[in-house]
């Protein structure tokens, strides 16, 4: 095993919450490639960001020979379409078995699909409740306390 690989991830996706991943895996030390379908979102990026943007379609596969799929350690679908994110989190967890495949998802049935496949889901509407629930109330551990 090599210790010094730099670790690669995708992000498909580069609305609020895949770009938000991206850089925060940009700034734990990930070489990031960071697909988008829209030139005029990857072209009002933060300029700060450093890793590779691409113009493509995330449910086109061809899109990911141009970056490095083959070597990349973490795949995260945030497309904005969760249809089009469980298409391609099935398609990449097929095609690369040895990456690991995050999904953003809501819909419970999309969401049983893809954790039996083995995908990481996340929906942000649990995500957002979980949270406010630990806010409101201060005695949980993790909670916010007042």
């Amino acid at each position: 095993m090599n210790f010094l690989k730099r670790r690669h991830a995708i992000v498909a996706g580069a609305g609020r919450t895949g770009f938000s991943v991206a850089k925060m895996l940009e700034k734990a030390g990930y070489s990031v490639t960071l697909i988008e379908i829209e030139q005029h979102v990857r072209d009002n990026l933060d300029p700060g960001f450093e890793g590779q943007k691409l113009i493509g379609d995330a449910a086109d596969l061809d899109t990911y020979k141009n970056c490095d799929i083959k070597n990349a350690d973490l795949i995260i679908v945030s497309t904005g379409n969760e249809n089009r994110n469980c298409l391609v989190s099935q398609a990449v967890r097929y095609l690369y078995p040895e990456a690991e495949v995050f999904a953003i998802i809501d819909d419970p049935g999309l969401k049983e699909i893809l954790v039996h496949q083995k995908c990481h889901v996340f929906s942000p509407a649990v995500l957002a409740a979980e949270a406010i629930f630990k806010c409101g109330i201060a005695d949980i551990p993790g909670g916010c306390g007042r």
